[in-house]
């Protein structure tokens, strides 16, 4: 008689955990709730992708201003573009598009809601504010949406506001971020480790110098946080742990002194390499590039005049740098944050918070895969995971077996956000 009866119960693996942060901004109550929630399970590692510098204020205003202004004013109706359409004022006014924040919002509804915060962090009431903003005449809207359309960035456009309006952006800077360490500190407490990888806002002198005026004092976060403890890459820097290997890239290392922060890459990215399982099978590593900057400008923008013309200098000359850079090191994931709104189709539509794209190496260029029945047959392609405004990605990559993503054969899913 012989005996094949034998019990396996369903296990999860042991599992090394991430859970990395898209921009943070502002620290809200939400975002300190799911932190907190955390606690009963603390990750191995906290990973913030960037923009945790920043008040409520300049948040919200920021807020108004892209969604509701620049996005469609510039990239739906082509204002400040080279090639600017000639409109009526009617036009512009009435302008809708195919994703305003609120139904039928026109752009008009847009700059007017726009203006009442502008004149409450100028000192006005809530009711002064509005009654303000509705006796704009109609050609000064026009003029204040084609002002923004032209301004490229908030920071630029912000700079020429009132010195109430502008300190009053900046004043909750230091609140912001000892609200957001006090609800670190617990993970902290239970052995997470907490690294910040540095956006375009965690830069004191950037905002003291595109926003705020020389005249005005900026809480400088970066040296706060590294007090407390949390390790803060403003520049290149390298993450060795059991089962990972990730290269962070910082905001201004792809926007400016780029010969120096190329050094600094192609020296982490060297090590980082000799790590992955292609190099060292006995040990090996899943590789994955944390960035602060949009691989690809079309997939943020499909509602655009021409998505696939490209951006604006200034931004794309960052997301080129980005791309040689991720040709260089070729990681099985990019994981980045910098924009903020949900992924959309091109009819405006959301898409669901865990949609992926692939992007391909070919030499020392990236392009977008466009066509799903090719996904994972070349180990040159590159699976980028987009984590929205405050959203979480969680990752769990089991201690033993194949480090690498079950794209490319191996047993880990790529960062879930939710």
């Amino acid at each position: 008689m012989s005996f094949d009866a034998w019990y396996h119960p369903t296990m999860q693996p042991v599992t090394e955990n991430f859970v990395f942060v898209g921009c943070v901004h502002e620290t809200t109550r939400e975002l300190t709730t799911r932190l907190r929630d955390l606690q009963s399970n603390p990750p191995d590692y906290l990973i913030f992708c960037g923009d945790i510098t920043d008040s409520a204020e300049r948040q919200a205003f920021s807020r108004l201003f892209y969604n509701h202004v620049f996005n469609r004013a510039h990239h739906e109706l082509g204002l400040g573009k080279p090639n600017e359409p000639k409109l009526s004022t009617k036009e512009v006014l009435s302008f809708v598009g195919k994703a305003p924040p609120q139904p039928l919002e026109t752009l008009e509804d847009g700059y007017r809601e726009l203006m009442v915060l502008g004149y409450e962090l100028e000192g006005y009431s809530p009711e002064r504010a509005r009654v303000a903003s509705l006796r704009m005449s109609p050609s000064d809207v026009e003029a204040g949406i084609r002002k923004v359309a032209g301004s490229q960035y908030f920071g630029l456009w912000a700079a020429t506001l009132p010195q109430t309006v502008r300190r009053s952006l900046v004043a909750g800077i230091q609140q912001n971020a000892q609200q957001l360490w006090q609800a670190i500190e617990p993970l902290q407490q239970a052995g997470t480790k907490v690294h910040i990888v540095a956006g375009n806002w965690d830069d004191v002198e950037n905002t003291r110098r595109n926003m705020a005026g020389a005249d005005i004092e900026v809480f400088d976060t970066i040296p706060f946080f590294r007090s407390k403890g949390v390790v803060f890459h403003e520049r290149i820097g390298l993450l060795q742990t059991k089962r990972a290997t990730l290269v962070f890239v910082p905001y201004w290392e792809l926007a400016r002194d780029l010969d120096a922060s190329a050094k600094r890459f192609y020296e982490a990215a060297d090590v980082a390499k000799r790590s992955s399982i292609l190099a060292h099978p006995s040990l090996p590593k899943s590789l994955i590039m944390v960035a602060h900057g949009q691989p690809n400008w079309a997939i943020h923008h499909l509602t655009s005049q021409n998505p696939w013309a490209g951006a604006d200098p200034d931004r794309q000359r960052v997301i080129d740098q980005l791309d040689k850079y991720l040709a260089y090191l070729t990681p099985e994931e990019i994981i980045y944050p910098h924009e903020h709104n949900p992924l959309q189709q091109m009819n405006g539509k959301n898409l669901e918070s865990n949609t992926k794209y692939v992007l391909e190496v070919k030499g020392d260029k990236v392009s977008l895969v466009m066509d799903k029945e090719r996904f994972g047959e070349s180990l040159l392609q590159v699976v980028a995971s987009y984590i929205p405004l405050q959203r979480l990605g969680t990752l769990n990559i089991p201690l033993q077996g194949n480090p690498r993503l079950t794209f490319f054969g191996g047993d880990r899913n790529p960062v879930f956000v939710s």
